[in-house]
């Protein structure tokens, strides 16, 4: 089985060290995934049955994989969307997903890059950038691909 990468233009900005990420990930032989490769249903079938598994940030590119396959995801999530600063629609966005945690998402959670602890409008704890720990995030790719 192959494990690809969802690779959209908004996790250079939401993803603190995005570049560095992706080569590390690259190195141990993840593939990218551009999700405009995968926009309607019979794309999406012909993309995804290349892969066991997905690597997704949060946000829109994660609704393909999750709606037009049964794949299970690792999720990358920022811990702000998920704190009592976040605004309640960005939180209630995210509540069906969470239901999904630890059966087919496996969330992994970034840190707030700057951040001073103001209460966020909407959107921003979905935009605000985030860093994510490699190991982590490898971790739980090895933790789900090897119980597949």
């Amino acid at each position: 089985g192959r494990i690809g990468l969802i690779h959209s233009k908004s996790s250079s900005t939401r993803i603190s060290e995005y570049g560095k990420m992706l080569q590390k990930l690259m190195s141990q032989g993840v593939n990218l995934i551009d999700p405009l490769e995968a926009s309607d249903s019979e794309s999406a079938m012909t993309v995804y049955s290349k892969y066991s598994l997905i690597i997704s940030p949060h946000g829109s590119s994660m609704l393909n994989p999750l709606v037009m396959s049964r794949l299970p995801i690792v999720g990358l999530f920022p811990q702000l969307l998920f704190s009592r600063y976040a605004h309640h629609n960005d939180t209630s966005q995210f509540s069906d997903i969470a239901l999904l945690f630890g059966t087919r998402i496996y969330p992994v959670f970034g840190m707030p890059v700057d951040y001073d602890g103001s209460v966020l409008e909407i959107n921003r704890a979905i935009d605000y950038p985030h860093t994510f720990c490699y190991e982590t995030i490898m971790q739980t790719v090895y933790r789900v691909y090897g119980a597949l």
